[in-house]
């Protein structure tokens, strides 16, 4: 556990978002917190700089470029 209790502050967020778990839920969401706090960070840990968030989507690019109209039957 860190420097604050992970069960208190799982509690809190879940009362402000209105989700009111059983006692069991949230020790078990307690105790994943750490390691699911530790997995987020990691995502913003990794140094895109000027990048673009997410990859361009470009139907018909690469391998079967040259293929286009084709339905690999040879028409």
């Amino acid at each position: 556990m860190g420097t604050y209790d992970d069960t208190a502050l799982v509690a809190g967020m879940l009362a402000s978002a209105g989700v009111q778990p059983s006692e069991e839920e949230l020790a078990t969401l307690g105790r994943l917190h750490p390691a699911l706090r530790r997995q987020v960070d990691r995502l913003y840990a990794v140094d895109v700089g000027d990048a673009a968030p997410v990859a361009a989507f470009r139907p018909g690019d690469g391998l079967d470029a040259g293929r286009r109209g084709s339905l690999g039957n040879g028409s």
